[in-house]
């Protein structure tokens, strides 16, 4: 702090503790501060030279968050507010500007550009005993205000109750002020002057004709009988200590005056019965500004009796009749002991004396308990699911199922169509496989059991949604799935898709090594195994309705030939070769051979297809697509042209 600045000490009074002169540096007095003896917390600030009444705070408690400071000539209310929760902070606000005392310091707000100090202190480490305070004006003089005076009152005003706070803190109650009662008419009748100080010089006295214009004024003290035989005044007995719920208050009001808790709190001591607590809690709900309070217990043995007060505190407002009108919120907040180290897995079988419960899972009081009783709703503090709970139920065997309405169930009209299966996924042959011909027959299902490296997958599958116009089945119940299954039924299905694709790469990698494009509704089956006594294949009772796979033979009609004409119905041989005269004993593949048993002009050419019959029909390759020769040695057409040449 720097002395060149307008400075002013805290000096108290001798012959009583209470007031206290501001002075300068040079010992002349400039304010002077007197506590008002009063059930309520109640102090005066005057001018020392004039004896006039320049300020006076007003409140419940010296530790009172709200103070109320009345400014005389002219008049004028300033609101002191404690808006500090962890910090020591009180608010003002003069003319348009707002104000900030924090601590040692007093700021003028100016958001969002930083605060300007415009007064500080000195205090002791540890302490909130003020003995000096200096105004910066020139900080003050930046700024439009008008009443700078009346500025500097109120600053001083505010610091002056701070005092006044640390002491009620510390000590738990102020000294009060000792009055002195005139001993004779004389010194009654004659006006009271002040009492000088070491301090002050005699300028600081004022005279007698000033003193007697202003005699309406209160004054500080009172001047002795003038024979000296007054005797010194009684102490003033102490006062009772209260109790009930004037004692809960003042308990909390010293919390929160050392900034250890909020307003809208409620901590439960040992001391004070439930019904105190409870009444000091409803007080704190019936006001507006309060949307909820908290009820915590100071230690763990208070936990049962902070549930008794909450209980009695919504019984005093059912019984008022408040709670029908204003719904309350309950939110419950516990704290429990909690394991140190590692855990240790106990295998051992649990104590037959102790029960089939072990230690660690029997119950275990909360060590602190709080609960919020609010007006309004609280989501952030509805209790949260603990995932150990979740994991258990998830574990269960226990399936929740939902059965439709009977009254809303449609009537079974047609009977369900079950999907048809998915096709297995294609697995290509190593090396090419002939397969002879067979005679029309329906398809036989194969078994699941012959076809090799196919899955089946053990969970049902859904019906896939290339599948039109087939209704799935009509479910009976509803099973919710469990988040284990459900993730199981995920991976399920999409190993699944997995290999549909890699056997769609592999399908398409083997059609173009072989140079071959089959359709897309075509599918490859695996080679059966060799044929023994237990796969020995069986002929199916039914003719197939599928057209034939084979080649049709040159002296058979083919299905899609055309009728002849007319003038063709007595010579069918060119539609149709006569069948072959020397059977063949088994079918021949698919090659090209030469002809070599012809030759001549009129014989057709030598290189010419062979065919495949099906299996047991005894056909065979025919010597000529034109049939055999007649025994002039002539063919079919040479005999037609014979024929016509006649006519």
């Amino acid at each position: 702090m720097s002395y060149d600045l307008f400075s002013l000490n805290f000096v108290p009074r001798q012959e009583d503790r209470t007031i206290i002169d501001l002075v300068d540096p040079k010992g002349l007095s400039y304010y002077t501060k007197r506590r008002v003896l009063t059930t309520e917390y109640k102090i005066e600030v005057y001018d020392t030279l004039s004896e006039s009444l320049l300020a006076s705070v007003s409140a419940p408690s010296a530790s009172s968050k709200h103070k109320t400071l009345q400014l005389h000539n002219p008049d004028s209310v300033v609101e002191l507010k404690s808006t500090g929760v962890l910090t020591f902070k009180w608010s003002f606000k003069w003319e348009d500007h707002e104000f900030e005392w924090k601590r040692e310091e007093c700021y003028i707000l100016r958001k969002p550009d930083p605060a300007v100090l415009v007064a500080q202190t000195k205090e002791p480490p540890g302490k909130l005993q003020t003995r000096n305070v200096q105004i910066l004006d020139y900080n003050i003089n930046r700024f439009d205000i008008n009443d700078r005076k009346g500025l500097e009152i109120v600053i001083l005003t505010a610091l002056l109750t701070f005092s006044d706070l640390n002491e009620a803190a510390h000590s738990g109650s102020l000294p009060t002020p000792t009055p002195v009662p005139a001993s004779t008419p004389a010194a009654a009748a004659a006006p009271p002057v002040l009492s000088p100080t070491a301090t002050s010089p005699p300028t600081s006295i004022a005279a007698p004709n000033v003193l007697a214009a202003i005699g309406t004024a209160p004054r500080l003290t009172s001047t002795a009988a003038p024979d000296g035989n007054a005797e010194a005044p009684a102490v003033p007995p102490r006062p009772a200590p209260r109790t009930g719920v004037e004692r809960v208050a003042e308990m909390h009001a010293l919390r929160n005056a050392l900034g250890e808790g909020d307003v809208n709190e409620v901590s439960v001591w040992e001391e004070c019965d439930v019904n105190d607590y409870a009444q000091y809690a409803e007080q704190l709900l019936n006001d507006e500004a309060m949307l909820f309070i908290s009820i915590r217990s100071a230690s763990q043995l208070q936990v049962p009796k902070v549930l008794k007060v909450v209980e009695e505190t919504k019984r005093l407002r059912y019984k008022a009749g408040i709670a029908e009108e204003e719904e309350l919120h309950q939110y419950v907040i516990y704290e429990t002991e909690k394991r140190k180290g590692p855990r240790r897995i106990n295998l051992n079988d649990p104590d037959p004396k102790k029960g089939k419960i072990p230690d660690a899972d029997k119950y275990a009081p909360p060590t602190s308990l709080t609960i919020h009783l609010s007006k309004i709703d609280m989501p952030e503090l509805q209790p949260k699911p603990n995932p150990a709970t979740q994991r258990r139920a998830s574990e269960s065997n226990t399936t929740i199922v939902r059965a439709p309405s009977p009254q809303f169930a449609p009537p079974p009209s047609h009977p369900a169509v079950r999907p048809p299966s998915p096709p297995p996924p294609f697995m290509p042959p190593s090396y090419p496989v002939y397969h002879p011909p067979s005679p029309p027959a329906a398809p036989t299902p194969l078994a699941a059991s012959s076809l090799p490296n196919l899955r089946s997958p053990s969970p049902p599958k859904p019906p896939a949604p290339s599948h039109r116009g087939v209704l799935p089945p009509m479910p009976v119940a509803i099973r919710e799935l469990t988040d284990k299954e459900r993730k199981k039924a995920e991976k399920e299905r999409q190993r699944l898709e997995k290999e549909r694709e890699k056997a769609a790469k592999e399908r398409e990698k083997f059609e173009k090594k072989k140079g071959r494009r089959q359709s897309s509704a075509y599918t490859h089956v695996p080679p059966p195994p060799p044929t023994n006594m237990f796969t020995r294949p069986y002929p199916s009772p039914s003719p197939s309705p599928q057209p034939h796979p084979y080649h049709t033979p040159a002296h058979m009609v083919h299905p899609y030939q055309p009728s002849p004409s007319p003038s063709q119905l007595n010579n069918p041989g060119i539609y149709g070769a006569p069948p072959p005269n020397a059977p063949s004993p088994r079918p021949r593949p698919v090659s090209m051979a030469y002809n070599s048993s012809s030759s001549g002009v009129n014989s057709p050419s030598a290189y010419q297809p062979s065919y495949l019959s099906p299996m047991g029909s005894g056909g065979s390759r025919p010597q000529s697509v034109y049939g055999s020769r007649d025994k002039d040695g002539k063919g079919p057409v040479s005999g037609l042209l014979h024929m016509w040449s006649k006519d």
